[in-house]
């Protein structure tokens, strides 16, 4: 798995560096990530989380780090930790991940379009193509 991580993010000039600590404890990340989900910030908010954790081999369960991840994507990092640790918010990762459990989602990269789920890196363009058509 590492040797094929290695691979991809050369190919896509991703830094990475094996973590010393794996898996992690990403819920704070995963958190704020649906608290930004729907924001124009969510796509570098989640390039910035992943390269601290696998780029930069930083904890992510860290909210320092985390807020870090957020400036660096251009949020306002102590507006969205409050939203995304608020009472009104804690539900929704426990919510996205049963809908996904639902779904069949398993992994990552995994995504259901169109009702379809595609599975893997390699997957990605034809999920892309996929959601294209008229179905």
């Amino acid at each position: 798995m590492w040797r094929d991580v290695q691979r991809l993010t050369a190919k896509f000039a991703i830094p990475w560096q094996k973590p010393a600590l794996f898996p992690r404890n990403s819920t704070l990340a995963a958190r704020v990530g649906c608290a930004v989900a729907n924001e124009p910030v969510a796509a570098s908010y989640v390039r910035a989380a992943f390269v601290a954790n696998f780029g930069d081999d930083e904890d992510i369960a860290d909210e320092g780090v985390i807020r870090r991840a957020l400036t660096d994507a251009g949020a306002d990092a102590e507006a969205v930790l409050a939203q995304a640790l608020s009472s009104a918010k804690r539900g929704l990762l426990r919510n996205n991940t049963e809908h996904a459990i639902k779904l069949g989602i398993f992994g990552a990269p995994n995504c259901v379009v169109k009702g379809e789920l595609f599975w893997g890196e390699e997957a990605l363009e034809d999920a892309i193509q996929w959601s294209k058509v008229d179905r």
